[in-house]
Order: structure tokens, then C-alpha cells, then sequence
């Protein structure tokens, strides 16, 4: 269930004087912004002035006709607990102990999106784990935001596991956002243009659609939050119903705005300065002082079910990264297994180390196994059907895996004088003689064991299933993680 959320547009505040002020225009030289005791403006917090409630910034904002930077006062709905801001790639390196020293409370960092044209592919930001590490270690609160372009319920559902599966390792203390917003008349726009009836938007179809987002990411125990900006949130997607189901993070840039609905977070600005990120930066106002729900173990295949023997191993090569689904939310567990699937799960075991060079293998065709197999054949791992071919979509049988796996654990120098007894396998001499000794060493540590036939089956296509209990038993008999 969804926790529903508000907040006052006016807090019950203890004013001690009554303020009202202009904004102080200063030009960009040597001067440092985060010297808060040189401009006496920058020890304001909350007034209650003619205006209103107001807010005079301690972070300057660019102002293009004037060609300076300028510290400007706010109307506010309630009282601003802290000052953050928003990155992506685009920053580049950031210095999170400046930021920090800079006053900046909290950063909420892009960790993937989705691409605007009309395949939707989805892409991880490449400086996602840099900024998180980084904004941790200089003790700012840290929030990750995806930048969607979801045109269904199953695609937010998608991003949000996307996200989910790359926080593996790393506690929040800030909502998981999902930043709804058009992009250069793509996939998005189009949307809302199409005359197709069924894939239209509308504000409702497009709240349904955020919401299944916050949803998905509630539901393993994260907050959530939508980014909007006004226009979207008034014209595009009903935001009412946002606010009143989930967090909200408006974008609207003025020192004043009269959304009429709630909202916790406000970016006001694409223009800051903060001292230690090159360039404007966008800045925000976070109006609540709560602790988020830090999150919980993601798991996201709906055909692996809890009371299944395969369900331990499944869940154990999905935390270590050892292997994804066929799709976001399928594992199809007793689907096949083939050689380039094996040696990209062996080389992601690796490290994913850079590779360069040519194989000698010429039916290497697709790329997301090219490094792998490069890598294995440079480390002696793999072998081809033949000196040029490597078969790289047939299907991986059983004594095939094994062999693979020996090759892998000789790489590694990890023991390997296993020595079982197939005589006790009906179908225990139809073993390959190229892959006796792996196939003996494996039966030998328990890796593999028979049917309740009695059979071994050492030249039957092996299952994705199969191959995830046989590498949760090498990364634990080996220590690997």
C-alpha cells in the first residue's frame, strides 16, 4: 500500500522579525560564494515579509542579462530545511568535500535513463556510482533520480527495477525519483500526439504510469518520488493525484510559484553556482526533515518462485551480478544456456576486465560477448567447436559447463584434484573423454550430481537454473564473494 504524503503549504513558524529584502547582485571574480560570513543576507533563513513566507538562497544563481551572479529571495511555501542539488554526467568530476563545505545538504544523482528515440533503450549514467560514493563520503544525504520516458505501466515498472538492481550495495537516504519529462520531441511527446486510442496519454494514463513506478520501488522498501515541472504537472499528468500518493519534486524556475498543489522538494534553478562542480548546476529546496526508508533487497523475477530448490541459487547469481533475466522480470529458469552466456557470466566474475585485441574465432557476431570470449580465450577459460569457430549460440551441455568451470578455477589456481566416481551413474561412460577430469572434479565437490534416475546426463543441454546452483556452490566452496 502506498503511504500517502502531504505537506503544509505553511508551517507554523516562530518569526522573530518581520523581513523584507531585495536581491543582492554580486559580479563572478575571485571571491568565494561559500563564505557565508561576507554577505550579511547569508544568514537568513525563513521570513514572513509583505509577501509572504520567504527564503534568501546562500548559493547564487546566474543571471544572463546582467552577466553576473546573484543571491535572490524566495517565496516558499514552509520552511526550508536544506539546500541541495541534482547531477548527472554532465557535471563531470565533482569535488564532494567543496560541495559539501559549500553548505550543500543532500544530492539526488541520475542513475540511468531511458533513451528518447522509439526503441526506449535503457542506459546507465557512467558517473552514477562516482557521485554516490562521493557525495556519501563528504557526508551529504544522497537520492537517485532515472530519467523516464515510460509510455506504459510495464516500462516504469522496468526503470524502477532497473534502478533497483544498480543500488545494489548502496543505502539511500533520499527517495528513488522518477523524473517524468519531455525530451526533444521524443518517444514521450509522441505519446501524447499519437491518434492511436490505446497508446495515448493522457494525465491519468500518465499518473497510473508514475505511480506504478513509485509502487514497484515502495514495495522493496524504498521511497519514491515524481520530478515534474509545473507545465507537466498541471497540463500532462494529473498532479493532484501525485500529491496526494506519492512524494513530488517540482521544477519551476522563478523565485516565486503558485502550483496549487503539494509538493516537498523545489529545483528553482539550472543556474547555480556551488563551489567544487564546474559550471551551473541546478539547485533545490527540500521543504520536509523525514527518515526515508533506506531500501531492501531487490529481487525481480516473477518465475522464480520462494518454495522452488533453484530459488536460492537464482536470487544468489542476481545479487552478485553473475546473471540477468531473459527480461527485466523473467529468469526462465529451465530455459537453456549457451556457450557465450556461460563465458559472459564467467567474465563478469571476473571484473569485466578492458579487452583489446582480435579473436580467432570468426562467428563471434554480436557484441555483448565479444570481450567475453576474447577474455576467455586469452586466459585459456574456453575453447572453440574448431580452430576458428567458437559456437557461440549453441546450446552449453552439461559437460561443457563443467569444463568451463575447471578451466576457470585453474585460472584462478583453486584447487582442483577433485576426483569422483562416475561408476556410480548409469549413463556415466557416455562422459566425453575431453571433459573426464571436469566432469570428475565437479561430481567430486558436489557441483553436479545425478538425476533421481540415476542418470548424470553429461551430454544434455543444461538449464539456467542448473547453471546458477553450480555457481553458487563454486563462489562459496571457493570464497569468491
Amino acid at each position: 500500500m502506498r503511504c500517502k504524503k502531504s505537506i503544509l503549504l505553511l508551517s507554523c513558524l516562530c518569526v522573530l522579525m518581520v523581513f523584507c529584502s531585495s536581491a543582492g547582485v554580486f559580479a563572478m571574480g575571485n571571491e568565494e560564494y561559500c563564505e557565508y560570513d561576507t554577505v550579511e543576507l547569508l544568514d537568513a533563513s525563513v521570513f514572513l515579509s509583505e509577501e509572504g513566507l520567504t527564503y534568501t538562497c546562500p548559493h547564487p544563481v546566474w543571471n544572463n542579462d546582467l552577466k553576473e551572479y546573484e543571491y535572490l529571495t524566495y517565496s516558499v511555501p514552509s520552511e526550508v530545511y536544506s539546500v541541495g542539488v541534482d547531477v548527472s554526467k554532465w557535471q563531470k568530476d565533482i569535488d564532494w568535500e567543496k560541495v559539501r563545505a559549500c553548505g550543500i545538504d543532500y544530492a539526488i544523482i541520475r542513475l540511468g535513463y531511458r533513451s528518447n528515440e522509439p526503441d526506449g533503450k535503457i542506459g546507465l549514467d557512467s558517473y552514477y556510482q562516482k557521485n554516490i560514493e562521493g557525495a556519501k563520503a563528504a557526508g551529504l544525504k544522497v537520492g537517485v533520480y532515472f530519467f523516464s520516458q515510460a509510455t506504459t505501466i510495464a516500462e516504469a515498472q522496468e526503470e524502477a527495477a532497473f534502478v533497483m538492481r544498480y543500488l545494489k550495495g548502496y543505502t539511500l537516504d533520499l527517495p528513488i525519483v522518477m523524473d517524468y519529462e519531455f525530451s526533444n520531441n521524443g518517444r514521450l511527446n509522441q505519446a501524447y500526439d499519437t491518434t492511436d486510442a490505446n497508446k495515448k496519454l493522457n494525465p491519468q494514463k500518465a499518473a497510473d504510469i508514475c505511480l506504478a513506478f513509485c509502487d514497484m520501488v515502495e514495495s522493496y522498501g524504498y521511497a519514491s518520488m515524481v520530478y515534474a515541472n509545473q507545465s507537466m504537472l498541471t497540463t500532462y499528468v494529473d498532479g493532484a493525484r501525485l500529491s496526494r500518493e506519492t512524494e513530488v519534486w517540482l521544477a519551476r524556475y522563478n523565485t516565486s510559484n503558485a502550483y496549487p498543489n503539494a509538493y516537498q522538494y523545489w529545483q528553482f534553478t539550472s543556474k547555480g553556482y556551488v563551489d567544487g562542480i564546474d559550471g551551473n548546476v541546478d539547485l533545490n529546496f527540500r521543504f520536509v526533515d523525514i527518515a526515508y526508508p533506506s531500501g531492501g533487497g531487490f529481487f525481480p523475477f516473477v518465475d522464480v518462485a520462494s518454495d522452488q530448490w533453484y530459488y536460492a541459487p537464482v536470487k544468489y547469481a542476481y545479487d552478485h551480478d553473475l546473471f540477468y533475466g531473459t527480461e527485466w522480470n523473467k529468469f526462465d529458469p529451465q530455459g537453456g544456456m549457451t556457450r557465450a552466456m556461460l563465458v559472459s557470466v564467467l567474465y563478469r566474475m571476473e571484473g569485466s576486465p578492458a579487452m583489446s585485441g582480435t579473436s580467432k574465432f570468426k562467428d563471434l557476431t554480436a557484441d555483448w560477448y565479444k570481450d567475453a570470449v576474447l577474455w576467455g580465450e586469452k586466459t585459456g577459460v574456453v575453447s572453440g567447436i574448431s580452430p576458428t569457430l567458437f559456437g557461440p549460440d549453441q546450446p552449453l551441455t552439461r559437460e561443457q559447463m563443467v569444463t568451463f568451470m575447471q578451466r576457470y578455477a585453474s585460472y584462478k589456481k583453486y584447487d582442483v584434484s577433485a576426483d569422483g566416481y562416475l561408476g556410480k551413474f548409469s549413463d556415466g561412460w557416455k562422459t566425453s573423454l575431453w571433459a573426464m577430469d571436469a566432469v570428475k572434479w565437479a561430481v567430486g565437490e558436489g557441483y553436479v550430481s545425478g538425476f533421481e534416475d540415476g542418470t548424470l546426463r553429461p551430454n544434455a543441454s543444461t538449464t539456467r537454473a542448473e547453471v546458477a546452483t553450480v555457481l553458487k556452490s563454486f563462489c562459496e566452496n571457493n570464497a569468491i564473494y
